[in-house]
């Protein structure tokens, strides 16, 4: 499935659903740290 890589090659729903998931992470270790 192309789908699961981060960067999926002609989807830019992938690169958006990365992003999506960068974002999330990001705010959880945000979270932890603060």
């Amino acid at each position: 499935m192309m789908q699961d890589r981060p960067f999926g090659q002609g989807k830019p729903n992938d690169a958006g659903k990365w992003f999506i998931r960068a974002a999330q992470i990001e705010a959880i270790a945000f979270q932890q740290t603060s």
